[in-house]
């Protein structure tokens, strides 16, 4: 996601990369926590600054870190707010009183695993979170910003939870903690849980729904793969997150994804020479100024490109094909038999076929007609552009 926001935004992201931006951040984020929190000071709270410097000494993190009580009690939770070389965790409401000693561990290995998210790979994570919830937050931000912001901080979240399982003495109290935060129970069972979280996903495929966490049992079953050092963790998270990604609902990278797709779908299509007249070419440019590259697409890549294509894809495939098929009507219907047979090959025939006769204004015996002989019609088409290039 990083690459991808530094070449469609690269200006705002050397905006937020820059020395001045976090400067401002960091002044803006220590004047709130000064008139929002309490300042825990570490002579009197020794002990839970020992699990931050555990916690720290475990992430390879060598930064100061300060603890702050937040002065609202509505809720029971916990925040990392990250300032360049410096952290600055926050406890909100009961959350100190509700956990353990190892799950207050674990509670400060997850607040703690944020910072490190931060700080590798010289930050791009840290500007990479900030750009899109910027983005996503814009009055013309689109759904694919808004679900690019979500799917990343889902992620982060399955991320920090790993530090609190790395904390965590007791392999259940990164589970424990999920539970107890989520729903103010004193007393968890984190097998318990874990099975009931089991149970869950033996009923079928399960995708999250959250706008800034993952639901619990999800993550809870994310730390219990992870923990067990599973072959599949990460295939398994993503489908826990993501799941099978609708057409209407995808984010940034699904986009451009689509696009490559597109781009395959257009060049596959005019594999036939004598597809490439001048109009189709023009047509062809509106979509991909860069050109075709005809030669390059087989028909494996395309039945892989849309083998899990929803019911909205295929029938955006099928008016990309009809798109094209009458984009020259100098073709008369030798376009349409192309793609038909492009159809047929992907399994759209009848779908292709209706919207064939309702889009164009087919008669039901005319489109008949064209997909029984769409084989002889485009090789017709094939000898006569060769003789007509033969004759030149």
């Amino acid at each position: 996601m990083g690459d991808f926001l530094k070449s469609r935004h690269r200006e705002l992201w050397d905006w937020f990369a820059s020395t001045e931006a976090q400067s401002d951040y960091a002044e803006a984020v220590q004047f709130e926590l000064l008139k929002t929190t309490y300042r825990m000071d570490r002579a009197k709270h020794q002990e839970l600054y020992t699990l931050v410097d555990e916690a720290l000494q475990l992430l390879e993190l060598d930064v100061p870190v300060t603890l702050y009580q937040a002065q609202e009690s509505g809720r029971t939770s916990a925040a990392l707010y990250f300032t360049p070389g410096h952290g600055h965790l926050v406890f909100v409401g009961g959350i100190l009183k509700l956990l353990d000693k190892d799950e207050q561990r674990a509670l400060v290995g997850h607040e703690l695993a944020h910072f490190k998210l931060w700080t590798v790979s010289h930050g791009d994570f840290l500007v990479t979170d900030r750009l899109l919830h910027t983005l996503a937050n814009e009055p013309r931000a689109t759904p694919g910003h808004q679900e690019s912001a979500r799917l990343w901080q889902l992620y982060t979240e399955v991320y920090a939870d790993r530090g609190a399982a790395l904390m965590a003495t007791d392999g259940h109290a990164a589970v424990s903690l999920l539970v107890k935060v989520s729903t103010g129970i004193e007393d968890v069972d984190a097998e318990s849980y874990l099975k009931q979280a089991e149970d869950i996903f033996a009923r079928g495929p399960v995708k999250a729904e959250g706008i800034t966490h993952p639901e619990t049992y999800i993550r809870a079953r994310a730390i219990a793969l992870w923990s067990a050092e599973d072959e599949n963790c990460e295939a398994a998270i993503d489908e826990m997150i993501e799941g099978s990604t609708g057409f209407d609902e995808l984010d940034l990278l699904g986009q451009e994804r689509m696009t490559e797709v597109t781009q395959r779908m257009v060049n596959y299509l005019l594999r036939h020479d004598w597809m490439r007249t001048g109009r189709i070419k023009t047509h062809a440019s509106y979509f991909f100024p860069n050109g075709m590259q005809p030669s390059m697409v087989t028909s494996e890549q395309i039945l892989a490109d849309w083998q899990d294509a929803d019911e909205k894809a295929r029938d955006y495939g099928c008016y990309l094909l009809l798109d094209f098929a009458w984009a020259d009507r100098e073709l008369e219907d030798y376009a349409l038999a192309a793609s038909f047979l492009t159809a047929e090959e992907l399994g759209w025939s009848d779908r292709f076929e209706e919207l064939a006769r309702k889009e164009l204004k087919l008669l039901k015996r005319d489109t008949a007609r064209i997909q029984a002989n769409a084989e002889k019609m485009v090789a017709q088409a094939a000898a006569e552009s060769r003789k007509e290039a033969a004759s030149e």
